[in-house]
């Protein structure tokens, strides 16, 4: 096989690989999709705890033993947005919550127990 054969191949595998992993895609595969129906019987949802697992991969932070997903997700005419803040109110990254860090949760509770945030507000203090 020619140098320039095995050069393109590469490049092909690198584009495909890149584009893969940039494509926007539901961030979790275990999270089903919510439906219009769910969001009529859900419940208001709130909470101050600490964070005992993050993951990123997946936009669930549990606190309190509660699987919390941040979405932005537009089911029917409803938008579901989280709005992410520090202490202050300051609009800041997922990245930016730490485990063991307490937070302010509101959102609302599907009837099978998912917690869909609102607001996750970081409340300033640490837990270790």
């Amino acid at each position: 096989m020619h140098t320039m054969q095995r050069y393109k191949y590469f490049w092909t595998a690198v584009a495909i690989a890149l584009i893969v992993c940039w494509c926007p895609h539901q961030g979790r595969a275990a999270f089903e999709p919510i439906t219009a129906e769910e969001l009529k019987y859900s419940g208001p949802f709130e909470l101050t705890g600490s964070i005992m697992e993050i993951d990123l991969a997946e936009n669930m932070l549990v606190v309190a033993e509660y699987r919390i997903y941040v979405v932005d997700l537009l089911i029917g005419d409803e938008h579901l947005l989280t709005v992410l803040s520090d202490d202050a109110g300051e609009a800041i990254a997922f990245e930016s919550f730490d485990q063991g860090q307490t937070v302010l949760v509101r959102g609302l509770q599907l009837p099978d127990g998912r917690v869909i945030a609102e607001l996750i507000q970081a409340a300033g203090e640490q837990v270790r």
